[in-house]
């Protein structure tokens, strides 16, 4: 187990990530494991030590934030050695506490619903609200001709001309442009192109950074000021 920081919640693969209760970045405790379920329930039965059948199992972590559980349903995965599990489901599902509130409510509930999916194993619904997520950013931050360059239906252009405009830092435009990009795929079928569950949690790492930067940074730093009396 590790506990390198991400922004999703905890699993055995990783200690470290967002807690759903409180919304911060933290450590958690591992508090005990249940197996709840095998692909092959007759053979699980009859040697339950079997390490060639999938195993699902519910784990318990305690935030060290708040103190509040988590709980994660974990599978086995069977192409790893040594045994790994890795989350599939948590309650309280990712998203579920409140951002900052200078975050637009609106906003704020579509990258906690993204957050939901992806805590569901739902990587093309959560890309389809990352991207909900960016548009929503544009209307309420960039200027008349960002969002009238939304309404023409193009996004990359009114992220263009955010950055442009140093109302977007470039690097992050280019960040949303791949939203854009993988939130086009999640919202129309195609074989050929999917998302993965790895690139819907890279992301929710770029929406989570977009927000910060536009919202929640600044309202520190007012709220800093504002407790000094500057």
């Amino acid at each position: 187990m590790s506990e390198q920081h991400r922004e999703g919640p905890p699993d055995s693969e990783n200690l470290a990530g967002t807690c759903p209760n409180c919304n911060l970045p933290s450590t958690f405790e591992y508090r005990g494991n249940l197996k709840v379920s095998a692909g092959d329930p007759q053979t699980w039965l009859l040697n339950p030590r079997a390490v060639n059948i999938e195993m699902v199992r519910a784990v318990v972590y305690q935030c060290r934030a708040c103190y509040e559980g988590c709980v994660a349903i974990e599978r086995r995965m069977l192409d790893t050695n040594p045994v790994e599990y890795r989350g599939i489901h948590w309650w309280p599902p990712p998203g579920s506490a409140k951002l900052d509130p200078s975050i637009p409510e609106g906003l704020s509930a579509a990258f906690r619903e993204g957050m939901r999916c992806l805590g569901a194993a739902a990587p093309h619904a959560a890309a389809v609200m990352y991207r909900r997520t960016i548009e929503g950013i544009v209307r309420d931050k960039g200027s008349a001709k960002a969002v009238a360059q939304l309404e023409n239906s193009d996004l990359p252009g009114a992220l263009k001309i955010m950055a442009k405009e140093h109302d977007l830092d470039p690097t992050l435009a280019e960040w949303a442009e791949e939203v854009r990009g993988l939130g086009n795929v999640g919202g129309h079928f195609d074989p050929l192109e999917e998302v993965n569950v790895d690139q819907a949690v890279d992301l929710s790492h770029l929406v989570r950074q977009i927000l910060r930067y536009k919202y929640e940074e600044p309202a520190r730093r007012q709220r800093l000021r504002d407790s000094r009396g500057n």
